[in-house]
Parts: structure tokens; C-alpha cells; sequence
């Protein structure tokens, strides 16, 4: 499995503004020229979480202090 790409901000209130307007999934996959399961997935989490900020990344704790280097 490969890195993925946060979706940027403004690209996300895109997705949500036309979904909002009342365009479907295919139509605005289309229009932003992104996956259909991006758009699925962005609309999920905003009505999931009510919001579309991007939660920070959990992961092992840094061993040595950021001060320190």
C-alpha cells in the first residue's frame, strides 16, 4: 500500500458545497476529476463527524525531544 495524499481544504468545502447543492457522487467526481470513492468517503466523514478537519496522525511517539535536535 503507497502513501496517500491528504484532500487540501479547499478542495474538501468543494465536495461538501456541491453535495450541499444537491449534485450526486458521480457528478461531482466528475466535476473535481477525483475518485468517486474520495467524494464517498469525504461526505461520509462529514456526516459522521459533522466536520471535515483532518484529525492528527497517531503513531510511536518521537524517542528523542524536539528541542534536542
Amino acid at each position: 500500500m503507497g502513501i496517500r495524499k491528504e484532500l487540501s481544504k479547499v478542495l474538501r468545502n468543494k465536495v461538501m458545497d456541491r453535495y450541499k447543492d444537491g449534485k450526486g457522487h458521480k457528478e461531482i467526481s466528475k466535476a473535481l476529476n477525483m475518485p468517486i470513492s474520495t467524494v464517498k468517503s469525504s461526505i461520509k466523514k462529514w456526516k459522521v463527524l459533522g466536520s471535515l478537519d483532518t484529525k492528527p496522525s497517531t503513531g510511536r511517539p518521537r524517542k528523542i525531544a524536539a528541542a534536542t535536535d
